[in-house]
């Protein structure tokens, strides 16, 4: 596992703005387990799962909350070689992780658990 830590929490990162572009699953709202998954959410956890599984690269967009509610955005990267890249920001500042695997959690989005985020 690689973490990077460096720059200003207001500012975006170029490591973010230059990253490879790669196929891109969607961008999905994260919702609570009991909230029914519409169709087009769905399409697109399905989408990353199936690249994932099958060792393609491919991004996927999630908007979610922090604890303290506030809003947040990830970006979630599975790479050829079975590892991911976690990007995440909000009013915190920026966080990546470079991990060397990624799970889904049972609703379906990409969870980096074998890899901490660290400031960007």
């Amino acid at each position: 596992m690689l973490i990077i830590a460096a720059g200003c929490a207001d500012t975006t990162p170029r490591a973010f703005t230059g990253r490879t572009a790669l196929p891109g699953c969607g961008e999905v709202e994260r919702s609570p387990l009991a909230v029914p998954v519409s169709p087009d959410r769905q399409a697109a956890l399905d989408c990353f799962a199936t690249a994932r599984t099958s060792r393609q690269a491919a991004e996927i967009v999630i908007n979610g909350f922090t604890t303290e509610g506030d809003p947040m955005k990830y970006w979630v990267r599975t790479l050829t070689d079975g590892t991911a890249e976690y990007w995440s920001h909000s009013k915190g500042g920026w966080y990546y992780a470079a991990c060397a695997s990624l799970t889904l959690d049972a609703a379906g989005y990409p969870t980096p658990a074998e890899c901490g985020a660290r400031p960007r």
